[in-house]
C-alpha cells in the first residue's frame, strides 16, 4: 500500500510510539539513539538511548550503557542502566552494572551484579 504525500511523515518528525525491532542473530556495533520504542533480540555492542521503552528479549544482549524512559529486561546487559520511570527485570535477566531507577520490579531468579540507585524526581 502506498501513502499519499499528505500521509507521509517527515523523517525529522518521528512518532514517540514508533516501534523498532532488532532481531535475533543481528549484531550491531555502535551507539543507537531512538525517539521511540525498541525491542532487541539480537546483540548491541554500544550504548542504547531511547526516549521510549526498551524491551530486551531473552536472546538479547547489550554491551554498553542503556538509558530510557521504561525498560523490560529479559536478556543480558553489561553496563549501566538508567530508567527514568520504570524498569522490569524478569527471571531470565543477567545484569552486570549499576541500575538507576524510579520504580523497579525484579522477578525471582534474575542475576544482578551491581548496585541499585533510586532516582529522585
Amino acid at each position: 500500500m502506498f501513502k499519499t504525500k499528505s500521509e507521509t511523515t517527515n523523517m525529522n518528525e518521528l512518532d514517540i510510539n514508533s516501534h523498532n525491532t532488532i532481531g535475533a542473530g543481528t549484531i550491531i556495533n555502535g551507539e543507537i539513539i531512538l525517539e521511540g520504542n525498541v525491542r532487541i533480540d539480537g546483540t548491541i555492542k554500544g550504548n542504547v538511548i531511547s526516549k521510549g521503552k526498551i524491551v530486551l528479549g531473552n536472546s538479547g544482549t547489550i554491551e554498553g550503557e542503556v538509558e530510557c524512559k521504561n525498560a523490560s529486561i529479559s536478556g543480558t546487559v553489561k553496563g549501566k542502566i538508567i530508567a527514568h520511570e520504570i524498569i522490569s527485570i524478569t527471571s531470565t535477566a543477567k545484569l552486570e552494572g549499576d541500575i538507576y531507577y524510579t520504580k523497579i520490579e525484579v522477578d525471582n531468579g534474575a542475576i544482578l551484579n551491581g548496585s541499585l540507585y533510586a532516582n529522585s524526581k
